[in-house]
């Protein structure tokens, strides 16, 4: 009887740890890509995922889409004449229900060590079958006030 209840509790303990959340989602991608493991990235997104940047040039502001494929080939490039790494800052403004969830994530990218620029990434994630993949990102890149 005691190794039963034993077992149910231990089952119920493993599967609340190894549940996927939109912070664990998030965690895992950005990890990604600061080791260049594009397989995980690739597990971790929705197939029709889109990727942006927005920008401004002489005062209009500009949406710039970056080919998903294209993002893969750069992150997994082991050829790289320069390391890099994105630092979030922060994983403080997350909100979700069962369905959706936003993340507003500030960062730095650091290039050879130091930072290359800072922004926020918005990130929307969906829960497709208790699975929280990325379906939309979209940041900011400035050179100044990043420390």
């Amino acid at each position: 009887m005691y190794r039963t209840i034993f077992i149910v509790l231990f089952l119920i303990s493993f599967n609340s740890f190894s549940q996927n959340t939109p912070l664990s989602t998030l965690q895992n991608f950005f990890k990604g890509m600061n080791t260049q493991d594009t397989v995980l990235i690739k597990s971790l997104i929705m197939p029709s995922v889109s990727l942006e940047t927005v920008a401004s040039l002489e005062n209009k502001m500009l949406i710039q889409p970056t080919d998903f494929q294209k993002f893969i080939k750069s992150v997994g490039n082991k050829n790289l004449s320069y390391t890099f790494e994105e630092v979030i800052l922060n994983y403080d403004k997350i909100i979700h229900d069962k369905t959706i969830a936003l993340a507003w994530l500030p960062y730095k990218l650091l290039v050879n060590d130091k930072i290359n620029h800072c922004g926020i990434n918005t990130i929307t994630l969906i829960n497709d079958n208790n699975d929280w993949k990325i379906l939309r990102i979209i940041d900011t890149r400035n050179k100044t006030n990043c420390e």
